[in-house]
C-alpha cells in the first residue's frame, strides 16, 4: 500500500474515533457542566489536572519510543513489549504514590480529595491503555485503536446520560470514569495480543536503562505538555478558587475540540514520518509541507471563529453564568492558534530524532508558562492565566521552528498564509455581520462562508489538490 493511501486510511479510522468518540464526550461534557454547579465543575477540573503534574512518572515518554521502534522491527515486537511491561508497571505505581501522598500534603478538603484519588486512580489506568496501544500504532492498526477510543468515550458518554443528577458530585464521576478505563484496558489487551501476539513479561535491566536513556527526551516534551495544560487549573485553584476554575474549564473544555483533528491528523502520521526520515529526505520534506497545510486549514478557523462567538457560545452550551469567562476565552483563543502547532512540531521532531531540541525548547516554555501563571493569576485570576498561556504558546512554537524546522520547510509559506488569512477574514466579517444570529445558527454560517472562501482563495496548490484525491484514490506511490 502507498504511503499517501496509508496515511488517508489511518487518518481516517482516527477521524472517525474522534468524530464518534469525542463529539459525544464533548456533549457528556456540557451535560456535566450543566448539571453540577459552577463551583463543582471546579472541583471536577481540579481533580482530573492535579494527577496530571505527576503521570510523567508513569509515561517517561516511552509510547512515543515504542511506536518508533516497534514501527521499524515488528517482528520482534512481542518480545520487546513484554520486556517493557514490568517496568511500565514499577513506573505507574509510583506516579500513583506521589499523587497521592502530595495532594494529602496539599490542604485540600475531604471532598476534594477523595475525587483526586478517584481520578489518579483514573488517570494511571488510561496511561497504561496509551502504553499498551503504542505497538498498535507502530503496526499502523488504527482501527483498533479507534475503537478503543470509540468503546471508553462511548460508555463515559452513556454513564454520565443515564446517572448524572443535578447537583451531583465529582466524586460519582470519578468512580464512572475508572470503569471506562477499566473497559479500554481489557479491549485494548484483546486487540494487542491478536496483533503481535501474547507479549512474554520479563525483566531487562539493560533494556530498562537503555529505554530511559533514549526516552528521556520524549518524557521532557510530555512533562512540559502536562504542565502546559494542567498547572494553570491547579494554581486558579490554589490562589482564586474553584468557581473562577470553573470558568476557566469551560473555555477550555471548548477549546479542546480544536486538538481533536490536529491529534488524529499527527497519531496517523507519526510511524510514517518515522519511516521517511530513514527512506526518502525529499518525501519527508513534502510530507511536513502538506502536515502544516492540513493543520493550518483545519485548525485555525475553529481558533478564529470561536473567538468571535465567545460569550453566546459559553452562555447557551453551558449555562448563562459561564458567560462571565469570554474575555479569558478571546485569549485563550488566540493561544490555540499556536497550540494548532504543537502535536504536529511534536511529532515531526521525534520522527527526525530531534525530540531533546523539541523538549528542552518546550521545558523552557513550560517554565515560563509556570512563572507567568504564579504571578498573573493572584492579580488578574483566569485572564491572567489566559496570558500566560498565549505567551508561553507562542515561544515553543516559535523557538521550535525558528531552531529546528526551518529546513524543513521549502514551500511558499508567505503566499499560503496570506491566502489562508483572506478565507479567515471573509468568516470573521461573516460572523460579525450575523452577529444577532442565535450561536447554534451562526456558527454554520460561519463555516459555509469559510467553505467558500478558501474555493476563492485557494490557498493549496495544484499539487496539493491531486495529492488529497491520490491519497483519497489510493494512487499514487509517495
Amino acid at each position: 500500500m502507498s504511503i499517501s493511501r496509508r496515511v488517508a486510511k489511518n487518518t481516517a479510522y482516527v477521524f472517525l474515533a474522534n468524530a464518534a468518540g469525542h463529539l459525544v464526550v464533548f456533549l457528556a461534557g456540557v451535560v456535566i457542566a450543566r448539571r453540577l454547579s459552577v463551583g463543582e465543575f471546579g472541583v471536577l477540573a481540579f481533580a482530573r489536572s492535579f494527577p496530571q503534574l505527576f503521570i510523567v512518572v508513569a509515561d517517561l515518554g516511552i509510547e512515543y519510543l515504542v511506536v518508533r521502534e516497534v514501527a521499524v522491527r515488528r517482528e520482534t515486537a512481542a518480545e520487546y513489549v513484554g520486556r517493557l511491561i514490568p517496568f511500565k508497571l514499577a513506573l505507574t505505581a509510583t506516579a500513583l504514590a506521589m499523587s497521592i501522598v502530595v495532594l494529602f500534603l496539599s490542604g485540600r478538603d475531604p471532598h476534594t480529595v477523595a475525587a483526586t484519588v478517584l481520578f489518579s486512580c483514573y488517570a494511571i489506568g488510561r496511561t497504561m491503555v496509551t502504553f499498551l496501544m503504542s505497538p498498535l500504532r507502530g503496526f499502523e492498526k488504527m482501527g483498533g485503536v479507534s475503537l478503543v477510543l470509540i468503546l471508553e468515550n462511548g460508555l463515559a458518554a452513556a454513564l454520565v446520560f443515564a446517572f448524572l443528577k443535578h447537583g451531583d458530585s465529582a466524586v460519582r464521576l470519578g468512580i464512572w470514569y475508572n470503569i471506562t478505563a477499566a473497559a479500554a484496558l481489557v479491549l485494548t489487551i484483546i486487540l494487542l495480543i491478536r496483533t503481535m501476539g501474547l507479549p512474554r513479561p520479563g525483566v531487562d535491566a539493560a533494556l530498562w536503562k537503555a529505554t530511559v536513556a533514549a526516552s528521556w527526551p520524549f518524557a521532557l516534551n510530555a512533562v512540559s505538555v502536562l504542565l502546559n495544560n494542567n498547572v494553570d487549573i491547579v494554581i486558579l485553584t490554589f490562589f482564586k478558587g474553584k468557581e473562577q476554575v470553573g470558568l476557566y474549564t469551560a473555555c477550555v473544555y471548548i477549546l479542546s475540540v480544536v486538538g481533536y483533528s490536529q491529534s488524529a491528523l499527527v497519531s496517523s502520521a507519526y510511524p510514517v514520518v518515522s519511516r521517511l526520515f530513514a527512506m526518502d529526505p525529499g518525501a519527508l520534506k513534502k510530507s511536513y509541507e502538506k502536515l502544516f497545510k492540513l493543520v493550518s486549514v483545519t485548525g485555525l478557523p475553529l481558533c478564529v471563529g470561536g473567538a468571535m462567538v465567545a460569550g453566546p457560545l459559553l452562555s447557551t452550551l453551558f449555562k448563562k453564568s459561564y458567560g462571565a469567562g469570554a474575555g479569558a476565552f478571546v485569549i485563550l483563543s488566540a493561544g490555540v492558534v499556536f497550540t494548532n502547532y504543537a502535536s504536529l512540531f511534536g511529532m515531526f521532531t521525534a520522527g527526525i530524532h530531534k525530540q531533546k531540541e523539541f523538549g528542552v525548547i518546550y521545558i523552557g516554555s513550560t517554565v515560563m508558562n509556570v512563572v507567568l501563571n504564579l504571578a498573573l493569576v493572584p492579580r488578574f485570576g483566569i485572564i491572567g492565566s489566559s496570558v500566560a498561556t498565549l505567551i508561553s504558546n507562542a515561544s515553543v512554537i516559535i523557538a521550535g521552528y525558528m531552531i529546528i524546522l526551518r529546513p524543513y520547510q521549502q514551500f511558499p509559506a508567505a503566499v499560503f498564509g496570506a491566502r489562508l488569512g483572506g478565507a479567515l477574514c471573509a468568516m470573521a466579517a461573516a460572523l460579525y455581520l450575523l452577529r444577532g444570529m442565535h450561536v447554534y445558527a451562526l456558527i454554520p454560517a460561519g463555516a459555509a462562508v469559510y467553505a467558500a472562501a478558501l474555493l476563492v482563495f485557494r490557498p493549496f496548490s495544484k499539487d496539493d489538490a491531486a495529492l488529497v484525491r491520490k491519497a483519497l484514490s489510493g494512487g499514487g506511490s509517495e
